[in-house]
C-alpha cells in the first residue's frame, strides 16, 4: 500500500483541494498512491480525488486528521460549511469534500489488509460533557484496493 503524507497547515478548504491536485499521485517507485494522510492542529476533513488510471477511474481518499487535542479547533471555510456534501471544490472538478468535523476533538483509526483500507473517525466528549461518554463515530469509509472505489 502506498500513501502520500502532507501538511495542510494554514490552508483553506479550496487551497487544500488545489494542493491535492498538485500532489504526486505516482510514487518515486512507480506505484500509485492509495490514499493521502495529513495531520495538523485544526479539524477533520475527508476529500476524494478521482483520477483516470489504467483505463478506469480511481478514487483516492485524502484525510486531514487534525483534531487530536489542540485546544483551538479551527472552523471550516464558510463556503464549505454552507455547501451540501459531497461538495466539488470550485475550479477542482476532480476533488470533492466528502465530510468534515470542526467542533469536536477526535481520533482516526485505520485498518489495512491487502485488498482494503478501512478508516473510522471518532469524536470524544467535550470538556463540559461527561468523560464517561463513549467516543462517537463521525465518519467511516472503506477503500477497496481492487476496484479503487471509496464507499461507506
Amino acid at each position: 500500500m502506498s500513501a502520500c503524507f502532507q501538511d495542510f497547515s494554514g490552508y483553506r478548504t479550496w487551497q487544500a483541494g488545489a494542493r491535492l491536485r498538485r500532489s504526486a499521485h505516482k510514487s518515486s517507485t512507480g506505484s500509485y498512491r492509495n490514499f493521502g494522510l495529513a495531520g495538523h492542529v485544526h479539524n477533520y476533513q475527508r476529500f476524494t480525488r478521482t483520477l483516470t488510471q489504467d483505463g478506469g477511474d480511481w478514487q483516492v481518499p485524502y484525510i486531514v486528521a487534525g483534531s487530536g487535542g489542540y485546544w483551538h479547533l479551527h472552523s471550516m471555510a464558510p463556503d464549505a460549511k454552507a455547501a451540501p456534501l459531497p461538495w466539488t471544490l470550485p475550479g477542482h472538478g476532480d476533488v470533492q469534500l466528502d465530510t468534515w468535523t470542526d467542533s469536536r476533538h477526535g481520533y482516526l483509526r485505520m485498518t489495512a489488509t491487502p485488498t482494503q483500507l478501512t478508516a473510522t473517525f471518532y469524536t470524544v466528549p467535550r470538556p463540559q460533557e461527561p468523560w464517561g461518554d463513549p467516543p462517537a463515530v463521525a465518519d467511516s469509509f472503506t477503500l477497496d484496493r481492487t476496484t479503487h472505489r471509496v464507499g461507506p
